[in-house]
């Protein structure tokens, strides 16, 4: 009889011992990454930076933040408007030393993103703002992974 009684309070006692370690364990053992999330905050920190090196004059900060595509498709643009540019440090360079510097600085400080879409290595930010105390309509912007990392893409 004792030795019924021993095996069964052995065996409720490993009962007990496996429940709390297995709980022990969930509760301590931190939550698997979330892959989509972190995307979305890898997204979100490149458009943040971009607008932060962009208000600090970090041109090659800014232009690091762009795909090589969305860097060329700067130069053109200045470059339609007779600024002369060859590479996208330049045209940044050229653009904060017009009359836009003021617009494009309280853009960049008023800055709120509202939404990130990831699908694959392609993701959709929207964003908000002011200019010259008048909120933006919702912006989008396009990001793209290239090499592991999240860079602003042209609009096409």
């Amino acid at each position: 009889m004792f030795t019924r009684l021993a095996g069964a309070a052995g065996a409720a006692v490993l009962v007990a011992v496996l429940t709390s370690c297995s709980g022990a364990a969930t509760e301590d053992a931190p939550a698997a990454p979330d892959p989509a999330a972190q995307a979305r905050d890898a997204v979100r920190a490149t458009f943040t930076g971009y607008a932060q090196a962009l208000l600090a004059r970090d041109f090659p900060g800014a232009c690091a933040a762009l795909t090589d595509q969305a860097a060329k498709a700067l130069v053109d643009d200045v470059n339609t408007k007779n600024i002369p540019a060859r590479t996208c440090d330049q045209a940044y360079a050229a653009l904060y030393v017009t009359e836009a510097a003021t617009t494009l600085d309280e853009s960049n400080r008023t800055v709120r993103v509202t939404d990130v879409t990831v699908d694959g290595d392609a993701a959709t930010l929207t964003y908000t703002g002011s200019v010259k105390g008048r909120a933006l309509p919702p912006q989008t912007v396009r990001a793209q992974q290239v090499g592991g990392r999240w860079r602003i893409a042209p609009a096409n």
